[in-house]
Parts: C-alpha cells; structure tokens; sequence
C-alpha cells in the first residue's frame, strides 16, 4: 500500500528543513562571534579618526631615510638602524611587541638595549617555531615632539 503525501506532510517537511537551515545558521555565528574579530589594532576608531597626522608621519619617516635590518640571532631579537648614508643611528629609545601574524594570544612587549653602533637587542627565548611579526616604536629621545619611527618586519622562526 502506498500512501499519500498529504498537506500535514509537506507542512512538517518544510518545518524540519527550514528547522535545520536556522540551527546550522546559529552555529555559523557562534562560530564567528568567538573567534578572531579581523582586529590587530587597539581603538581602531581613535586612530581611523587620527588617519591624516598618521599619513603625515609616514611622509617624515620616508624623508628621514633611515634604513632598518630585524633579525633573530640565537635567542636575541636584533635590531639595526642605519641613515640614509649608511651609518649607525645612536641614541635611540627601541619598544614594540612581537608576536603572530594570525592572533593576539601570544604577543609580547619588547624593549631593547644598545648594544654598539646602530646594533640594539632583546633577549626572545623560546620563540615556537612558524612565523612572528614584530611591531617597534623608535624614537630619539631628544625629540619627543617628533612622531615616532615604525618598523614593521615580519621573522620566520626555524626549528
């Protein structure tokens, strides 16, 4: 005996489809309010509202010249700074944070030392292997007026 597909069928039928479209859709966004917000940067507002003075600060950084090299050397962090003449740049104040280009989690602050002509370290032990960005701020400190010096480098830890 075959039965008949009545409208009490095609009623529980769409109930039960659309019953899973919407479950599947709760998990989607629980999903996506719990994991990375696609923000790197704190108070994005206030600095999107600074976006001119922060475009005037680049066109200064360009115009100082200044030429950078980050490295990872054993367990120190290496940073070194040269003119645009090639020669070491003293006297700087050196502070940031390190950590993975995918997540917060693991970031860290850094600050680093002189260590001789241009050349300024940190001590980094136990960096996991993959990939790290590290973020400094450099600033002379006889011109604090000035704004900041960025470096941005991206390091590739090896095993």
């Amino acid at each position: 005996m075959i039965r008949q597909i009545d409208g009490r069928h095609v009623l529980f039928g769409l109930i039960a489809f659309f019953a899973v479209v919407f479950a599947v859709n709760i998990v989607f966004v629980v999903v996506a309010t719990d994991t990375f917000t696609g923000l790197w940067t704190e108070d994005p507002y206030r600095k999107g509202l600074q976006y001119n003075e922060t475009i005037d600060a680049y066109h200064a950084q360009q115009a100082a010249g200044w030429h950078y090299e980050v490295k990872l050397a054993g367990e120190a962090l290496q940073v070194r700074v040269l003119d645009r003449q090639g020669k070491p740049v003293d006297a700087l104040a050196l502070e940031g944070r390190i950590g993975r280009p995918t997540t917060n989690a693991f970031d860290q602050p850094v600050r680093f030392a002189w260590q001789g002509p241009g050349l300024y370290t940190t001590a980094m032990p136990g960096l996991a292997p993959g990939q790290w960005d590290v973020s400094l701020s450099v600033q002379r400190p006889d011109t604090p007026d000035q704004p900041p010096y960025k470096v941005t480098a991206r390091l590739w830890v090896k095993q």
